[in-house]
């Protein structure tokens, strides 16, 4: 009985089905099948049955169930553990943050952290949602700080909501005001998104179904926030983006907003962690340190 065959077995018990729960923990369908099988076998028991609603545990599987939470929930309990008895100079941190936020708050964020762990291995990513996911359900990251749309978190995440932010559409700047525009007739522009369908690009593509126009056909993929900013000032790309990216003084000498006659629809922002794991005391006050900058007022104000 090994924990990522326990992990598997929670996973299915959570999302439903092989396909969600392969995606969940970010194995393929088949690894995660075989993961159960070789359970099955070390236990001479069935533990999973598949039908047209998906897939359910048997009776035994869900008897298990109960122990395989408990036991995973005692390593992360152990690892948190060993980690405050080998002091504070051991702590390890990796954390993910949204690019717009990470632009202006980072120094802030890591002044706080380092006042509690000064010794402490920490390692940042500013990551989009496409990149940040996958890492989080893998455990290369242990918390992430990110907009997200509501009920797209899957049962596998926690999400700690901590306010909401708006959208603002980047272009390079220019000497006079862009500003009244349909997002109908942005339609022929050259656009750079993100490929998730939980975050920011995707409530700029639900936007076009809205007004009933087909999506950008001058589109670019990217998953940099370099390489996008350099699309849209070198090359006229428009890009979506929280708002508070214009904060950083920075980014406002460079890019202004392209204003539209209707807003774009306000994005939650919040904490993203795993569900099965408990945070490490360290990681626990990074989470700390991402809800202080919220809690300013009027923090996410240009």
């Amino acid at each position: 009985m090994k924990q990522h065959q326990l992990r598997a077995l929670v996973a299915i018990a959570d999302c439903g089905s092989i396909r969600a729960a392969a995606r969940s923990v970010a194995l393929s369908q088949t690894a995660l099948t075989k993961a159960i099988q070789e359970l099955e076998e070390d236990l001479h028991v069935s533990l999973m049955v598949r039908s047209a609603q998906g897939a359910q545990l048997t009776p035994i599987g869900l008897e298990l169930l109960e122990r395989a939470r408990s036991i995973l929930g005692e390593i992360a309990n152990a690892r948190a553990h060993i980690e405050r008895s080998r002091g504070g100079a051991q702590a390890r941190v990796a954390a993910a943050g949204s690019p717009a936020i990470f632009m202006h708050y980072l120094p802030e964020i890591v002044a706080r952290f380092r006042s509690r762990y000064p010794h402490a291995h920490l390692s940042l990513q500013d990551a989009f949602l496409s990149q940040t996911l996958p890492k989080l359900r893998e455990g290369s990251i242990d918390v992430a700080l990110t907009t997200i749309l509501p009920g797209l978190v899957g049962n596998d995440l926690v999400f700690e909501s901590l306010g909401e932010m708006d959208i603002a559409l980047l272009v390079r700047r220019q000497r006079t005001a862009v500003s009244h525009f349909s997002v109908a007739s942005l339609s022929d522009q050259p656009w750079v998104l993100d490929s998730s369908k939980a975050g920011v690009s995707e409530v700029v593509r639900q936007a076009f179904l809205q007004e009933g126009v087909e999506l950008p056909a001058k589109t670019t993929e990217s998953f940099s926030t370099v390489s996008s900013l350099a699309l849209v000032e070198e090359s006229g790309f428009i890009a979506p983006s929280p708002r508070v990216t214009l904060k950083a003084r920075h980014m406002s000498m460079r890019f202004m907003e392209l204003r539209l006659e209707r807003r774009l629809p306000r994005i939650p922002l919040g904490l993203l962690y795993r569900k099965d794991s408990k945070l490490s005391p360290a990681a626990e006050w990074m989470c700390e340190c991402f809800r202080a900058i919220t809690r300013q007022p009027e923090w996410d104000q240009l």
